[in-house]
């Protein structure tokens, strides 16, 4: 458990954007722990009644363990999801003005909104800039690569220079 719980601590707060493909130390003293708690869940998986919930958590882990355990192959995935939960916490919240919409296309149009507004947060860019260059470049698209370059990590150069012109 401490195992566990030191790995925890240290990966709080770590962004992902900051993050290395590469396993880091601790990703491979998870991966020794791992390993340890899938041979204890093979040894006594057969043991188990399978409709038990600890019967149920084992076939889980086992039917899944590549899955469970990609995270240790990639220093950029995180262990869990409270990242991920914490940058969709305004979604949530604005959750009943998507009611308020007053139609299907009005409840995507605020929805491509908040995603337009959380990518550039993401990215370090400030949303209303952001959105005034998109606003000002769309319209001269034509082709996929035209698009391409306006997407946030395309663009932050651009608008580190534009931000300094302001």
């Amino acid at each position: 458990m401490e195992c566990l719980s030191s790995f925890w601590m240290s990966t709080c707060g770590a962004q992902s954007a900051t993050r290395s493909m590469a396993p880091t130390g601790d990703q491979q003293k998870m991966a020794a722990f791992t390993s340890e708690k899938i041979e204890i869940a093979h040894i006594n998986y057969p043991k188990t009644l399978p409709k038990s919930p600890i019967g149920q958590a084992m076939h889980y882990s086992l039917k899944y363990w590549t899955e469970l355990t990609r995270f240790l192959e990639d220093g950029r995935l995180e262990v869990d999801n409270n990242l991920t939960e914490q940058k969709i916490k305004p979604f949530v919240i604005a959750r009943k003005n998507f009611l308020f919409a007053c139609s299907v296309d009005g409840a995507y149009a605020l929805e491509n909104h908040f995603s337009l507004i959380q990518t550039a947060i993401i990215h370090g860019l400030n949303p209303h800039d952001y959105y005034v260059l998109l606003l000002k470049r769309i319209p001269c698209c034509e082709k996929i690569e035209d698009y391409e370059s306006l997407l946030p990590w395309n663009v932050k150069s651009e608008m580190s220079k534009y931000q300094e012109v302001a």
